[in-house]
């Protein structure tokens, strides 16, 4: 059974229940600090400053956030920057795990749902 969190900040839930999530989502997004998202991280050239960014499977867009150039940590949680209501995502948390480095914006690889959800029963099980 998938516990759904509230979002305190909110009327909306923090995984959006009444819309269907892709095959095999519903069993991560109960967890209480977001699912693990494989992201990676970018060095800006036009300003020198870095970013967690990631190919959302839900909204077919990349997904953007900072990160201060002296953080060397693997896990960081974030808000959702996913505005498709139908997503499971929008209005959620996630943790983005970096995998790596990319040049640029067009070299960052994309994970089905699947793939997600695969990496969060890995872990959950491990």
């Amino acid at each position: 059974m998938t516990k759904i969190t509230r979002c305190s900040r909110c009327a909306a839930s923090s995984i959006v229940p009444s819309i269907s999530p892709p095959a095999g989502m519903h069993r991560i997004y109960g967890d209480k600090f977001g699912p693990l998202i494989p992201a990676y991280r970018y060095h800006r050239p036009e300003d020198g400053g870095h970013s967690i960014v990631f190919h959302c499977p839900f909204c077919n867009r990349l997904h953007w956030h900072g990160l201060p150039p002296t953080d060397s940590g693997l896990i960081h949680p974030r808000v959702s920057h996913c505005f498709d209501v139908k997503s499971p995502l929008w209005g959620a948390e996630y943790r983005l795990v970096v995998v790596g480095d990319v040049a640029s914006p067009d070299s960052v690889p994309r994970y089905s749902a699947n793939d997600i959800d695969s990496l969060n029963l890995t872990m959950r099980e491990g």
